[in-house]
């Protein structure tokens, strides 16, 4: 799996590294999906104290409304 996502390799690659990865969970799921969490974990974990308050009204915007300058 480290061989997978330590590849930095053209944008296209991105694809056949999806594929090979869904291929070996449905092959060996009980390996694969707790591994393929651990590094979801590990990228998308964000501290709270790195988001702004630009980040959280930009959020909390609905859907149609532009965020400007603290305003909705």
């Amino acid at each position: 799996m480290e061989l997978i996502y330590e590849q930095v390799d053209p944008p296209d690659y991105a694809e056949a590294r999806y594929r090979t990865t869904t291929t070996l969970a449905f092959i060996s799921p009980d390996t694969v999906l707790p591994r393929v969490m651990e590094q979801l974990h590990a990228d998308l974990s964000l501290k709270i104290g790195q988001l702004t308050d630009l980040d959280i009204g930009v959020w909390n915007t609905s859907e149609g409304q532009t965020f400007i300058d603290g305003k909705f």
